[in-house]
């Protein structure tokens, strides 16, 4: 496997267990991660707005029920009641 020796990338997860971000993190040498924590309440409307499947909203819940935050130094949680621009 060939690894990045410049620029960034980023990869997307969904994984609520810090366990599992602190090893996805380490096997790609990731130098930070953030989780894009959208509460609960928010994401559900928006998936709702955009027209996602009705087993969305329990999936929502699942995350939620799952989440932890990590008390890595390497991780940072954004806590989201807007989407990002750009």
């Amino acid at each position: 496997m060939s690894r990045m020796q410049t620029g960034t990338a980023w990869v997307i997860r969904t994984m609520p267990e810090p366990e599992r971000r602190t090893r996805h993190a380490a096997a790609l040498g990731a130098t930070e991660v953030v989780v894009l924590a959208t509460p609960l309440d928010e994401a559900k409307s928006r998936a709702a707005d955009a027209g996602r499947p009705a087993w969305t909203g329990p999936v929502i819940d699942r995350w939620w029920d799952r989440y932890r935050p990590s008390t890595s130094r390497l991780e940072r949680e954004l806590s989201l009641s807007q989407p990002l621009e750009g």
